[in-house]
């Protein structure tokens, strides 16, 4: 934190990031996530910011981690970033957004801060099968795509824990994308939303789900069937994402020539 403004945060460029383990990965975002949530300003703001505002008392640690979940998924808009970098979490509170490793770090280190025990988990898949790893786990080789937190209490010695997706607005404490699969969840007071639906929809790891929940269903139904075996065994989850591609590409298409044609008619 030396040098480092809490009004404003700082972006820290690490060389080779992409090229990292995943191990390596949470090794830094842990260290991070205990310095900074040893900073006694994180926990006042955790405790004014956070958990006084909505209510929450004392030694009620579920309502605790749910409110600071709740606060991350409401405050903090989810995007993918251009090149991988990480921001600090007071840089992530000063921007107001980050992607899944800068939501879940601020969301970490707010856990942190008040002493609440925590653990990243990783999303990904092998092969079709989707997998998670979380902290202290044996480690499964899987293709990881995606980072969120599980928390635990009461302190010092947990006895429950629970998932915390910070990118999905309204998922509750203990939803878990790799267990209970994508589902759209409706966002709660506070949420600027259209109510159509998760505000995660530009998010791989949800594209890819909802493409492979269908290639799923297609290929159990099609076991039903006296169709030909190789019709079975297309590669339904590539030929989904195709035709996907393929309506949103012909449907903006057609919004751009609908929209030249109206400026054409009324002279623009």
């Amino acid at each position: 934190m030396q040098g480092e403004s809490r009004d404003q945060g700082k972006v820290i460029q690490i060389k080779g990031w992409l090229g990292k383990s995943d191990k390596k990965k949470l090794k830094l975002l842990r260290e991070l996530a205990v310095r900074y949530g040893g900073d006694p300003h994180m926990r006042f703001f955790v405790v004014n910011e956070i958990l006084k505002p909505a209510g929450v008392v004392q030694r009620d640690f579920a309502a605790q981690a749910a409110a600071m979940l709740r606060w991350v998924q409401q405050n903090i808009y989810y995007t993918n970033e251009a090149d991988e970098q990480v921001a600090t979490p007071w840089r992530t509170i000063a921007v107001k957004t980050g992607d899944c490793d800068d939501s879940s770090l601020l969301l970490a280190t707010f856990a942190e801060s008040i002493r609440m025990p925590w653990r990243f988990a990783l999303a990904g898949h092998q092969g079709k099968k989707r997998v998670r790893y979380v902290e202290g786990e044996r480690y499964p080789w899987a293709n990881f795509s995606h980072i969120y937190v599980v928390l635990g209490w009461p302190p010092f010695k947990p006895t429950q824990w629970a998932s915390a997706e910070t990118t999905i607005r309204g998922a509750p404490l203990g939803y878990d994308v790799v267990k209970d699969g994508i589902k759209p969840f409706q966002e709660h007071v506070g949420a600027r939303s259209s109510g159509h639906g998760p505000s995660s929809m530009g998010d791989p790891y949800y594209m890819s789900g909802l493409v492979e929940t269908a290639a799923d269903n297609i290929d159990t139904r099609l076991q039903d069937t006296n169709l030909p075996g190789w019709v079975k065994t297309l590669p339904w989850d590539g030929i989904i994402s195709g035709v996907i591609q393929g309506v949103i590409t012909t449907l903006i298409v057609k919004w751009a020539i609908d929209i030249g044609e109206n400026r054409g008619r009324s002279g623009k």
